[in-house]
């Protein structure tokens, strides 16, 4: 079991409409797809390995957060299916939220992965 499928989703996704959706709002959507992103399994298998493997493979290059694009953009969708949300997908996660994301799973798996935290294999 996720925890978002334990405690439920802070925001009800279907009656917001994100042209009038404030800071705050757009706040609790950005952690709820960060913290669904980082705990869904599925995504885990078969997006973070590889992504993983490219930042450790170049240690000492800096990399562009915007290497964890693939993997917000799929989290996004599943959260905006499983969720029911209605609206255009493009316009509720536009670019400025997902570099959002982008920049806070660089910020939470970076480090880690550079002190060899997770087993990446070969």
């Amino acid at each position: 079991m996720k925890l978002y499928e334990f405690f439920g989703s802070n925001l009800e996704m279907k009656k917001h409409d994100p042209a009038v959706m404030d800071h705050e709002e757009k706040e609790k959507l950005l952690q709820e797809i960060f913290y669904y992103m980082i705990d869904h399994d599925d995504i885990h298998k078969k997006m973070f390995v590889d992504i993983a493997r490219q930042v450790h493979k170049n240690p000492a290059k800096e990399h562009s957060p915007k290497i964890w694009l693939p993997m917000v953009n799929r989290a996004c969708m599943e959260f905006y299916k499983e969720m029911k949300m209605e609206g255009n997908p493009v316009e509720v996660f536009d670019k400025p939220f997902r570099k959002e994301l982008c920049h806070k799973a660089a910020d939470h798996y970076h480090k880690d992965i550079m002190m060899g935290e997770y087993n990446l294999g070969k």
